[in-house]
C-alpha cells in the first residue's frame, strides 16, 4: 500500500512528549487551544511516491497536522503533508527535510570597561541565526553558516530547542562577526527613511501614519541589484522589519521595490 498525499506517521497522542529543565519535566509546548499536548513527531509507517524520508524514520513536522488524525489503521497516524515535514531525528540530531535547522544566536552579557556587567544573562541577536542542518536540496548554505531571516520567518519548537526555517526567508549570510556577506532569495535591504510616529484619521479611526501608508521610501543598503545609496520607493509589509547589529533595516524582494527616487 501507499499514500497518495500524506505520509502516514505513528504518534502517541495519549504520551505527551516532555522536555527536562534541570530536575523538573515540562509537558509539551502548547501552540495553541486545539492543539495542546499534541505531538510534533512520529515515525513514518506509509509512503508517498518519491518521499524524502524511510519507513520506520522519526520525523518532526507542523503541528497542523493533527487536524488530519486518523485511526482507520487500527492505531492512531497523523497525515502529514510533503510541506509540513521539517527534519528527520537520527540519534538526537536533526536532519532538515524541507526546512533549514537552526538555533538562535545569543551574544555574552555587554560590561564596560570596569567589568561592571550591563546585562544579567546572554541577550538573542535578533534575526540571526546558526545553522545546523540544511536539506539536501538547499546547497546555497551549509552547516555552520549565520543566516538573517524575514521577521517572523521562523517556526520555534520550544521542546526541541530549535528553529525550523523555509529556505525562502533567509535573506543573507553573515561572517563570524554578524556582518553580512552575500544576499539570498532577490532580497535587498534598505534603510527606511520615513518611519513616521505620527497619527491620522483614517476611516474614521486615528492610525500611525506607517500603519496607513504602503509605499514608502528608503536608501538602499545591501543590494545585488540595485545602486547602493540611492534613495528608492518600496512596498512596505511588516515581515520587512529586519535588524542587522540593532540598527533597523527592511528585507524587502526585490519585485516590491518600485521606483528609483
Amino acid at each position: 500500500m501507499k499514500s497518495l498525499n500524506y505520509y502516514l506517521v505513528d504518534v502517541d497522542e495519549n504520551q505527551p512528549y516532555t522536555r527536562q529543565i534541570g530536575d523538573i519535566e515540562i509537558f509539551n509546548e502548547r501552540v495553541g487551544a486545539d492543539y495542546e499536548l499534541k505531538p510534533q513527531e512520529g515515525t513514518v509507517d506509509i509512503l508517498i511516491d518519491n518521499p524524502k524520508v524511510d519507513k520506520g524514520d522519526v520525523i518532526i513536522f507542523s503541528h497542523m497536522a493533527c487536524d488530519n488524525a486518523t485511526e482507520h489503521f487500527g492505531k492512531t497516524q497523523y497525515c502529514v503533508k510533503p510541506d509540513q515535514l521539517y527534519a528527520k531525528r537520527t540519534a538526537g540530531t536533526y536532519e532538515g527535510i524541507e526546512r533549514i535547522v537552526a538555533k538562535k544566536v545569543t551574544r555574552p552579557p555587554m560590561k564596560t570597561d570596569s567589568g561592571i556587567y550591563l546585562e544579567s544573562s546572554k541577550q538573542e541577536i535578533p534575526y540571526l541565526y546558526e545553522i545546523e542542518s540544511v536539506s539536501q536540496d538547499v546547497t546555497w548554505v551549509d552547516k555552520g553558516d549565520f543566516i538573517y531571516i524575514t521577521a517572523n520567518g521562523d517556526y520555534y519548537i520550544e521542546r526541541l530547542d530549535r528553529f525550523f526555517i523555509k529556505p525562502e526567508n533567509v535573506v543573507a549570510i553573515a561572517d563570524s562577526d554578524y556582518n553580512i556577506k552575500k544576499i539570498c532569495n532577490n532580497f535587498s535591504i534598505l534603510k527606511p527613511l520615513d518611519n513616521s510616529t505620527a497619527y491620522k484619521l483614517h476611516n474614521n479611526i486615528w492610525m500611525s501614519e506607517s500603519n496607513i501608508n504602503i509605499n514608502f521610501t528608503g536608501k538602499m543598503w545591501k543590494s545585488d541589484d540595485y545602486k547602493e545609496g540611492e534613495v528608492y520607493l518600496y512596498r512596505k509589509k511588516s515581515a520587512h522589519d529586519f535588524k542587522v547589529k540593532d540598527e533597523l533595516f527592511q528585507a524587502v524582494r526585490n519585485h516590491q521595490i518600485i521606483a528609483l527616487i
